[in-house]
């Protein structure tokens, strides 16, 4: 009995996994070298004061160790729950998540590959909580 569609059509309507692993970012993984961290710090520190500069150095440090190379939804949320839970200072955890914010958009320039600025979603800032005002 034939069913009037060919067995290379059928084939095409399953879905291909690879285009949804590399094109959804709960699935991605990309890499990341220490050489480009390092360059983008040293390029960063530039013209900065002497005071700012250790902010800088420490960012990185903190970006490498919880990376590890890898940028995915696992490293880049476990980051920024870390910025959040160790530095309670609103100040400090603004700037950590703007310098992962702003290394993410320096890979997506270097490598053009827009895929990484994308994890930027998984970046925001927490609400400040609003305090119940009484009446």
């Amino acid at each position: 009995m034939h069913s009037g569609l060919s067995e290379g059509y059928l084939s095409n309507c399953i879905p291909n996994t690879d285009f949804y692993r590399n094109n959804n970012l709960s699935l991605l993984y990309l890499e990341f070298t220490w050489n480009e961290l390092e360059t983008y710090t040293a390029w960063r520190k530039l013209g900065l004061s002497k005071a700012t500069i250790p902010q800088i150095n420490k960012a990185s440090a903190i970006f490498w160790n919880s990376t590890q190379a890898e940028i995915s939804k696992f490293t880049v949320e476990a980051l920024r729950r870390l910025f959040i839970t160790k530095y309670q200072c609103e100040y400090a955890t603004g700037k950590l998540l703007i310098f992962t914010k702003a290394f993410l958009k320096y890979l997506t320039k270097i490598r053009l590959d827009t895929r990484y600025q994308g994890f930027e979603i998984f970046l925001h800032k927490p609400e400040a909580l609003k305090k119940n005002e009484k009446m």
